[in-house]
């Protein structure tokens, strides 16, 4: 496809296709298990992740590429401008009153809070991101790639989120796991990492 949408003045010689021929390049890879969320949701990874993330980095380095460990900071008061920006739109959305009691309890739950932030605690918000995107990337820049796990746990089964699992747990889980590490990072960073 590459080769159809680049003009040939400016795609590699040969061609993209061409290139998958070629052995990859050695990549300088960060691996983490930092998370901008921990500080206000606490998480330990279960078995299954960790063992996720070992192989990960095995298979990389079998494959001749450079895993280290990588020591992200991150600003703790990400948690809450991710939220306020990320909730922003169900606040403003146009539903019937009568509608609103077809929404979730979680989405009711942040859609009142949504409605309660100011424009410009909105505005404050997304000039923080825009900094902690900056820094992200500052910090992901000594890397080619960085590896993240997108999840501290298994892929929960549906209704573990709502509670409507029959006997299942609840969320917020009781041992206070969040489900979520580093991936809204990586997506603010613009340098998606190979995420298992």
């Amino acid at each position: 496809m590459m080769d159809a949408l680049v003009p040939p003045g400016i795609r590699p010689e040969g061609g993209y296709l061409a290139g998958l021929e070629e052995p990859p390049a050695a990549l300088r890879i960060g691996a983490s298990l930092d998370s901008p969320w921990s500080t206000t949701f606490p998480f330990t990874p279960e078995r299954e992740a960790l063992d996720a993330f070992a192989k990960g980095i095995a298979l990389l380095t079998d494959a001749g590429h450079s895993v280290l460990d990588a020591e992200v900071r991150y600003d703790n008061r990400y948690p809450e401008a991710f939220t306020t920006a990320w909730t922003a739109g169900v606040g403003s959305a146009r539903i019937l009153p009568q509608r609103e009691a077809l929404l979730t309890p979680l989405t009711r739950t942040f859609r009142r809070r949504a409605q309660q932030r100011s424009a410009a605690k909105v505005n404050e918000a997304l000039g923080f991101l825009r900094q902690f995107t900056h820094d992200t990337v500052t910090q992901y820049a000594q890397w080619d790639l960085v590896l993240t796990p997108s999840l501290a746990q298994t892929p929960r089964p549906v209704g573990w989120f709502t509670g409507t699992m029959p006997g299942g747990e609840q969320w917020p889980a009781p041992t206070g796991q969040a489900t979520r590490t580093t991936t809204t990072a990586s997506n603010a960073s613009l340098r998606p990492g190979p995420q298992w």
